[in-house]
């Protein structure tokens, strides 16, 4: 048994996510207008990140989601977290062949 798994599928989720993250914080950031009585700017960028900052905000921390570094660290972290999900469920297909 190797000491660790390389998961292609794993990677190739996760680079879907990556792409589509970018794509929705880069939206939300831009400055078309959002109506006249109800703003969602951040909306996206929650939603996108909701693993990280849902408990973040459960905590007390509101994620600034204008700053570079705490979007792009929020995004990093959610990629982990689909990567580690799907490593785990390539272990369990192994095991279950």
């Amino acid at each position: 048994m190797r000491p660790w798994y390389f998961s292609i599928p794993g990677l190739v989720v996760t680079g879907i996510y990556l792409f589509v993250a970018i794509f929705c914080v880069t939206a939300d950031r831009s400055d078309t207008p959002s109506g006249s009585w109800i703003n969602l700017s951040g909306m996206l960028s929650f939603i996108i990140t909701m693993p990280i900052s849902a408990p973040l905000e459960a905590l007390g921390f509101r994620p600034n989601f204008r700053s570079n570094v705490e979007i792009g660290s929020a995004i990093l972290g959610c990629a982990m977290l689909i990567y580690i999900i799907c490593l785990g469920a390539g272990a369990l297909w192994r095991l279950a062949r």
